[in-house]
């Protein structure tokens, strides 16, 4: 769902990695500690929440 809708239509052109990347950076600079996310967190099999 992010994928189609912060990039291009449907997706396209972007790589696998481009979103995990992408929350990583995010997380570094929102984030008090990276290591241990309050705001950003990956749910696995699900994908990412925000907010705590």
């Amino acid at each position: 769902m992010l994928l189609e809708q912060v990039w291009d239509d449907g997706g396209n052109f972007v790589e696998e990695n481009t979103l995990h990347v992408t929350l990583n950076r995010l997380k570094k600079k929102i984030e008090p500690d990276p290591a241990h996310p309050v705001y950003v967190k990956n749910v696995f099999g699900l994908g990412y929440t925000f907010g705590e």
